[in-house]
């Protein structure tokens, strides 16, 4: 969170992929509640089109 908290700007998103599934929700809980950026958290296999 330190880390991220020292972005002179939010990104348009953010994606957490590593991890447990209850520990990966809990860091997306962490960066919604704290930073306010959207986060999302890809399915197995899913692709997202980065531009």
């Amino acid at each position: 969170m330190t880390w991220l908290g020292g972005f002179a700007q939010a990104p348009r998103r953010t994606f957490v992929v590593h991890g447990e599934p209850q520990a990966s929700d809990a860091m997306r809980q962490r960066i919604e509640r704290g930073l306010r950026w959207p986060v999302t958290m890809p399915e197995y296999r899913q692709s997202y089109r980065l531009h």
